[in-house]
C-alpha cells in the first residue's frame, strides 16, 4: 500500500509520505517530499480529480481518499 496524504483538513499545507511511496519514486529513504513535487508527478488526467478531493476535504474539514496515477521515474 502507498500512502500520501496531504492538505490536511483545517487547511494546513503539512504532507506525509509511507516509505513505501518514497521507495517506489526512487528515492533515497527517508527522504523529505515536498508536497509541490509530489503533486507534479500526479497524471495530468487525474489533477482535476485530486484538486478537487482536497478542496471539498478543505470546505467539510474531513479526510479525504483518492487514487491517482503518478508519473515513475525512468
Amino acid at each position: 500500500r502507498y500512502v500520501a496524504a496531504s492538505g490536511v483538513p483545517g487547511g494546513t499545507d503539512s504532507a506525509f509520505y509511507s516509505e513505501r511511496l518514497i521507495e517506489l519514486l526512487g528515492l533515497p529513504a527517508g527522504t523529505q517530499l515536498d508536497p509541490r513535487r509530489f503533486d507534479a508527478l500526479i497524471h495530468p488526467e487525474d489533477v482535476p480529480r485530486v484538486e478537487a478531493a482536497r478542496a471539498a476535504a478543505r470546505a467539510e474539514r474531513k479526510p479525504y481518499s483518492v487514487e491517482m496515477r503518478i508519473a515513475l521515474p525512468s
